[in-house]
């Protein structure tokens, strides 16, 4: 059998594996992670009220190329955040908020190809700290397509350092912030 024939038969058992190892990967994942941070939800909350605030600490904006347009209302549910960079183009939104405590938001990645329900909570862990906690959760259970897959499992692992980098900066910000005493909304 000419070398040609063997080099392409092995081309198509490896596709025909990585489509068959694709079908076995999760269809869901979540993601949490949680900071505990020196002040009050209530000075906490607005960098989550307001996404012009998000840019000085959602990791995602750290790169170079990315832009960012702000989307719908300027603060609130409703409120968002569209970006684009070389890797990537989403939008994240603010669907609810609840009592200055929970935030929930909607990540669209790629044109509605992915869908991340995300909620962050803001519990008062004492009379001076606040737990900031962080929870992504990605859902096609239903989807059988093995390419898709393959993509959100390395979604997963953008975000694990998405979710860790972005509440390692809030914690910083905030502490710059409360030591200078002003936030700039």
């Amino acid at each position: 059998m000419p070398v040609i024939y063997i080099i392409l038969l092995v081309l198509v058992a490896l596709l025909v594996l990585l489509l068959t190892m694709g079908f076995f990967l999760p269809a869901q994942w979540m993601i949490e992670d949680a900071v505990l941070i020196e002040n009050t939800p209530d000075q906490i909350f607005p960098y989550f009220h307001y996404p012009h605030l998000w840019l000085q600490w959602f990791h995602l904006f750290e790169e170079e190329d990315v832009t960012y347009e702000l989307l719908g209302k300027k603060m609130g549910p409703g409120a968002g955040l569209k970006w684009q960079s070389a890797e990537m183009k989403g939008e994240m939104l603010i669907k609810q908020m609840v009592n200055q405590q929970k935030i929930e938001l909607k990540l669209i990645i790629e044109d509605q190809k992915f869908k991340i329900r995300s909620t962050i909570v803001l519990d008062p862990a004492s009379p001076e700290y606040t737990q900031v906690a962080w929870r992504m959760v990605w859902d096609e259970s239903k989807k059988w397509n093995p390419i898709e897959r393959f993509q959100a499992f390395f979604l997963r692992a953008h975000f694990e350092n998405v979710v860790k980098n972005s509440l390692v900066k809030l914690e910083l910000l905030i502490s710059k912030t409360s030591d200078s005493n002003s936030t700039d909304l």
